[in-house]
């Protein structure tokens, strides 16, 4: 999957990118104050870095993660940056935030994502993921990304017992959030503190 990420940055392919152009949308979605500030937040999976730079105008301390070095090499101005696979390596934050990455992460990637990040004891990790809609068959577009292997679905019961195994504890479940455009499927916020 980084090569092709890799790619999507290299040719700023909107389609794949431009889920996380709208700051303020995504902090409402995760319920997070769109005035915060001067707190440590961590940004995962930064898209074309809206989020990121939207955060950091509000005086808070970046910290950016990607599996694309291309993504990150854009917010060094503003952010410490490190690729997906160094989670571990960054400090406790107040708050870290991955918008639209979850339903591109198969299971052992968001186990190592959830493991990984570091929170401080009052902070959070709010995160999003896909599921298929139950009695609801998947449309050609969704069996095309699925079999291309860009998406991945969950059930709510497997992403609580990995945030389970990851030794943190959910604190709030959004409302299904439904889709109805090219693609038929829903997501739900989900915000974790450490046990």
């Amino acid at each position: 999957m980084n090569n092709f990420w890799q790619e999507q940055h290299k040719n700023k392919n909107e389609y794949w990118l431009s889920g996380t152009n709208n700051a303020e949308y995504i902090l409402d979605l995760h319920k997070i104050d769109r005035n915060i500030s001067n707190n440590k937040i961590l940004d995962i999976g930064v898209g074309m870095g809206h989020l990121s730079r939207y955060l950091y105008s509000k005086k808070n301390t970046m910290f950016c993660s990607d599996i694309s070095q291309i993504a990150l090499d854009n917010l060094n101005d503003i952010a410490s940056t490190y690729l997906t696979s160094d989670l571990s390596r960054i400090e406790p934050v107040d708050i870290a935030i991955c918008n639209l990455v979850f339903q591109h992460c198969n299971d052992i990637e968001i186990q190592r994502i959830l493991n990984d990040v570091q929170l401080k004891d009052v902070g959070f990790f709010t995160f999003q993921f896909a599921f298929l809609r139950e009695g609801e068959e998947p449309n050609h577009k969704v069996k095309h990304l699925i079999s291309i292997g860009t998406h991945h679905f969950r059930s709510l019961d497997k992403i609580k017992e990995m945030v389970k195994f990851a030794n943190k504890k959910i604190i709030e479940i959004s409302e299904p959030i439904h889709y109805y455009g090219d693609e038929n499927f829903s997501w739900y916020i989900v915000k974790v503190a450490n046990n």
